[in-house]
């Protein structure tokens, strides 16, 4: 309660503590959150959320919220937004933003009915869309060096290697990452599922080509399509690799390309990427209890899809342009 009260205070969102409910509070692996009702200033939303940035420092903070101001501004339409950025605390490393309802596209798939397929490629498309209008953004970084800045990726990750399979791929311009653009942190409408909300925004502190963010997408996907409902029961109405398909389809269009052999072979190398470092959080053992039970049912599955797939891009063979 004082921490969410400090903050609104030095925000200038509330006098006093007694204007503050809390309503929920939880932690995720780089962030605090703070669901709270505001019964104070009548200007501001009754419900809003704190985010405190534990790992980020307070100019990634900033950097977090001009991203998020920026895209509130240009492209909330209706179908598509983020939770509306009201303030930044950088000496509490704090955002606060008015809350955003919805279940996640994870949760939606989940516990998504056969008769429902059709919301989640309604929900797909929208979240391609959604991420082509963020790298619309940033495609001013064509003569900036890759750069990868991701606790979902290596520290040593050679980006050398994929610099051949690059000039082969249709997809070809850089730009700033997402970084964890996934079912996740994709919250849906709960009834029609004809709006969603990107939460969780970057600080936009890594350059490369959009396979990186493609990559996290169906990494995400295939990801949750691994839960132990659907290995154990066999109950799943719905195809990662026919979501993905619909996603990327659906996002160059968007972007006025078509994918070829080698935007999809560098998707699938991404995809790699993030699956073997979820391998090593998993056999960290510092890891969390949560984690350490996950690796009990997650490491097999993860290992076998690295088998399936050729451990290594061929870049003296890179197909050509379609």
């Amino acid at each position: 309660m004082r921490t969410a009260a400090l903050i609104l205070r030095n925000t200038g969102m509330a006098s006093s503590r007694d204007d503050i409910r809390i309503l929920r509070k939880f932690s995720t692996v780089y962030s605090e959150i703070y669901i709270i009702e505001n019964r104070g200033k009548n200007a501001y939303p009754s419900k809003m959320v704190i985010k405190l940035c534990h790992t980020k420092t307070p100019s990634e903070v900033i950097a977090e919220f001009d991203a998020l101001s920026r895209f509130n501004a240009k492209f909330d339409d209706g179908r598509i937004g983020v939770p509306k950025p009201l303030s930044v605390d950088p000496s509490s490393k704090a955002i606060v933003m008015e809350y955003a309802d919805g279940i996640s596209l994870k949760k939606l798939l989940l516990h998504l009915r056969s008769t429902r397929r059709g919301m989640a490629l309604r929900v797909v498309e929208l979240a391609a869309i959604a991420l082509a209008r963020f790298h619309r953004m940033s495609t001013e970084m064509i003569d900036k060096d890759l750069s990868v800045n991701s606790p979902f990726l290596a520290n040593n990750l050679d980006l050398t290697r994929i610099e051949p399979l690059i000039d082969s791929c249709n997809i070809n311009l850089k730009i700033k990452s997402f970084i964890d653009f996934s079912a996740w942190n994709i919250l849906v409408e709960r009834r029609s599922a004809e709006r969603i909300t990107l939460i969780d925004f970057p600080d936009n502190d890594s350059i490369c080509t959009p396979h990186i963010d493609l990559a996290r997408f169906k990494y995400s996907l295939d990801i949750v399509g691994l839960h132990p409902q659907f290995r154990f029961l066999g109950l799943r109405w719905w195809n990662p690799d026919d979501l993905q398909d619909r996603f990327l389809a659906t996002y160059t269009n968007e972007m006025g390309v078509r994918a070829n052999d080698g935007d999809r072979m560098l998707i699938r190398w991404f995809e790699r990427q993030y699956f073997r470092k979820l391998l090593e959080v998993y056999d960290n053992g510092n890891s969390s209890i949560k984690y350490m039970l996950e690796g009990l049912y997650m490491k097999k599955s993860i290992t076998s899809v690295l088998k399936n797939e050729s451990e290594e891009v061929n870049t003296d063979e890179s197909p050509a342009g379609d």
